[in-house]
């Protein structure tokens, strides 16, 4: 009689997910066959057009976009010494990628701190020059 979870594993591939899984890791999984296509000479549009016709509906900027972004996130993965990185390890660095920049805008920090502000251009210079009422279009 086989365990329990190989029967729960066995149940669970007959259904389908309750959340669909998201289109980027689709394109995770996909890419190197993409790539391969890609250095083929296939356009982004006629790759987006055969995603199409298998269900996956993404425009050729976003996919081009896509790749970068999961080309990006190999490389820093190869960086850190990982060969061979998986799709699960992949999707992580994505979602480690889209959480970096809002880390770097916290509350807690402000943006003073982050980069020094501009430095003042003294009055004197702006007005010996008529700076602050020129109009740029009409003074040609």
């Amino acid at each position: 009689m086989p365990l329990l979870s190989e029967r729960l594993i066995a149940q669970a591939e007959a259904l389908s997910p309750d959340r669909p899984v998201p289109l980027v890791f689709r394109i995770v999984e996909l890419r190197r066959v993409l790539s391969q296509l890609k250095l083929s000479g296939f356009s982004w549009g006629m790759l987006a057009r055969l995603l199409a016709e298998e269900g996956l509906h993404i425009s050729p900027g976003t996919l081009r976009n896509y790749m970068r972004l999961i080309g990006l996130a190999e490389a820093r993965l190869h960086g850190l010494g990982q060969i061979a990185p998986s799709d699960a390890e992949i999707h992580a660095a994505l979602r480690l990628a889209r959480a970096a920049p809002a880390a770097r805008r916290s509350p807690s920090c402000p943006p003073s701190v982050l980069s020094p502000p501009p430095a003042p251009i003294p009055l004197g210079l702006l007005h010996a020059r008529g700076a602050l009422n020129r109009n740029p279009d009409r003074d040609l």
